[in-house]
């Protein structure tokens, strides 16, 4: 029997009948496997902006929101240039999503604030990365201009009608909206914001293509500022991933500072990154003091094998996990369980400690062993009293 519920629209023409009959494109089959989603970009081995997913980019006016979109365009046309490599150090397209596309990929970029000059610097910028020539077109870069939209009367319908036409014909993998501010007539209606964003979504969904978009923070707020009115509420409630760009300058040094403040898979390291001369007048963007993976679990082992070799390590035995974490508590300030469980976790599989067997086995350092002497010296030195050998560890 139907639920009658009075807030709900009244049947449109067709009657009630033709909601059951739409009910089955709807139900959703859980007992069936999904696939995960195919991420377009990586930084530093971490994945971000899933395909079919809308991404979004912010800052204050004049903190780099472009560049870092000029990176992201040349990182998926050409992921193998040297210059994507050099410049772009830790960010890249993911192999395995290049590979699900089935072909080199599409990037469709459209400017809608610019000045024309500004938005050929940015095309010529990314295919200067790319290794392409910056004098001509290339069939997979498509730039769509639409600051100056002829005199229609309303040119904010004008310009959205102008993006989804040109998606439709241009059939790009990775579109870029810099400046969806421009194509609504107010930031501040809820009903609007709404309405654009879930139409956005709808066509990256069906398309399974991303969608980035560029929205200005409201004026005189800090790095992690909200953007700007109803339709920045509803695009950071939508976006999978939402990136910020911060100019810092110290002198006459200018570097921009990227963070990920809105995620739905792992977290994106921050970031930073100068604009060299490197290409004249483009401003070619170059990640700055970026390291290799490798370089990095290597740090990483080093300082986890600092902090376990300073605990007290008794003679006999090891220690029990809730031991070691009031240790860690005192000699490093670790009180997180989750952190203390991941230093644990890395440490065995890189060698550091060993566990003895069962669940409540105990954990060795690198075979530290100490005279009896000093373990009851280093007893008396603990700040607080050495727990019952015996106790459980808590998890």
């Amino acid at each position: 029997m139907p639920i009658n519920n009075p807030q709900l629209p009244e049947p449109p023409v067709g009657g009630a009948d033709r909601y059951h009959a739409l009910l089955g494109k709807y139900w959703l089959d859980y007992s069936r496997d999904y696939p995960e989603p195919h991420y377009l970009f990586r930084f530093n081995g971490v994945d971000f902006s899933p395909l079919g997913g809308l991404q979004a980019v912010t800052g204050q006016q004049k903190n780099g929101k472009t560049f870092l979109l000029a990176m992201l365009m040349a990182a998926a046309l050409e992921p193998h240039s040297e210059r994507v490599r050099s410049y772009l150090n830790g960010l890249e397209a993911s192999e395995e999503t290049l590979r699900f596309i089935g072909r080199k990929p599409r990037v469709l970029y459209v400017d809608t604030e610019m000045e024309d000059l500004n938005t050929v610097k940015v095309a010529r910028r990314v295919q200067w990365l790319c290794g392409w020539r910056t004098d001509e077109r290339n069939e997979r870069f498509g730039v769509l201009w639409l600051r100056a939209v002829d005199d229609e009367p309303d040119q904010k319908t004008e310009r959205w009608m102008l993006i989804k036409a040109a998606i439709e014909e241009f059939q790009p993998d990775l579109a870029i909206i810099d400046g969806i501010v421009d194509i609504v007539h107010d930031f501040n209606s809820n009903e609007e914001s709404g309405a654009v964003i879930g139409e956005i979504m709808s066509i990256a969904t069906k398309r399974n293509i991303c969608i980035w978009t560029a929205l200005h923070q409201n004026p005189g707020q800090g790095e992690l500022g909200k953007m700007r009115g109803h339709l920045g509420t509803e695009l950071a409630n939508k976006s999978s991933d939402t990136f910020v760009s911060v100019k810092e300058k110290k002198g006459r040094s200018v570097k921009f500072n990227v963070k990920q403040i809105n995620a739905r898979n792992k977290d994106v390291e921050d970031f930073s990154y100068e604009v060299t001369a490197d290409a004249g007048r483009l401003g070619i963007p170059r990640i700055m003091g970026n390291v290799s993976q490798e370089a990095r679990d290597c740090a990483q082992e080093k300082a986890d094998d600092k902090m376990l070799k300073s605990l007290k390590w008794p003679a006999h035995r090891g220690l029990s996990r809730s031991e070691m974490a009031r240790q860690l508590a005192v000699t490093s300030g670790i009180t997180s369980n989750r952190e203390v469980d991941s230093i644990l976790d890395r440490a065995l599989i890189s060698g550091i400690l060993s566990k003895g067997e069962g669940k409540f086995g105990k954990y060795s350092y690198r075979g530290i062993c100490l005279t009896e002497e000093e373990e009851q010296a280093q007893a008396q030195q603990l700040p607080f009293t050495p727990p019952d050998p015996e106790e459980s560890p808590a998890f």
